[in-house]
């Protein structure tokens, strides 16, 4: 039997495949982290949304509450005020709960996905980088044994040594023939995908931002036309004019 010992697998300088995918890893990690801060972020954004429809919601019971008792005690115009304010409340809990639901769907949680995403993108580049490790060990063991045959050719009394080694010399080079293909393949996937990933979020963000600001644009309306409309009705148009300069 051939016992032949490994050297240490030596470090290789790396190719313009190696450079590029390192820094495709280094963009989708960063990206990743910054991504996970957004999504941080924007879950607050949405918890803080919906916190602020209950607390619309309990202003709108407390509003009707107050708005009963002056009734009750002859106080008509004022507690049609405070109903009023009530109504408008509760029209501000169903569009704040509204908007809280829009934010996630349309921000927050394609966010999380891109999150994920880029994540993924890392992984991959990841499973290359232990490819080619596995590549570089083998081709280190190919190298020993290569090294060892040489030692044994040519020598007396070593030829069924020599033809051992010359086996393992061939073993050694079919897997690495092997690994190098399938690292090839494996390398040109990670550089396409990493391209086409990087198309597609650039324009997918740009939408998420165009979405979320139409969220806000379109519920801080809808907030708006409620204030106004009780302006309207509780106080004489020469007053909603003063009101609103």
């Amino acid at each position: 039997m051939l016992f032949c010992r490994l050297s240490t697998p030596v470090e290789r300088p790396k190719d313009s495949d190696d450079k590029q995918c390192d820094i495709i890893e280094d963009y989708a990690k960063e990206l990743a982290s910054r991504l996970e801060k957004l999504h941080q972020t924007a879950q607050a954004l949405v918890d803080r949304t919906k916190a602020m429809g209950e607390c619309w919601n309990e202003f709108s019971i407390q509003c009707a509450y107050l708005g009963n008792f002056e009734r009750e005690n002859q106080e008509e115009e004022l507690g049609a005020a405070c109903t009023a304010l009530a109504q408008t409340a509760n029209i501000l809990t169903t569009n704040t709960s509204d908007k809280s639901v829009e934010e996630n769907k349309s921000f927050r949680s394609p966010i999380k996905d891109y999150m994920k995403y880029a994540q993924a993108v890392q992984e991959m580049c990841q499973g290359r980088t232990a490819m080619l490790k596995q590549y570089h060990n083998s081709l280190s063991r190919l190298e020993s044994r290569q090294r060892e045959l040489k030692n044994l050719q040519g020598v007396p009394g070593k030829e069924a040594q020599a033809r051992d080694a010359e086996q393992a010399v061939a073993a050694a080079q079919q897997v690495v023939d092997t690994e190098q293909s399938e690292l090839q393949n494996i390398t040109r996937t990670t550089i396409s995908e990493a391209e086409r990933f990087k198309r597609e979020k650039a324009q997918d963000i740009r939408n998420l931002i165009i979405n979320f600001v139409k969220v806000q644009i379109d519920y801080s309306r809808k907030d708006q036309e409620a204030w106004e409309k009780i302006l309207r009705e509780q106080l004489p148009d020469e007053e909603v004019s003063k009101s609103s300069d």
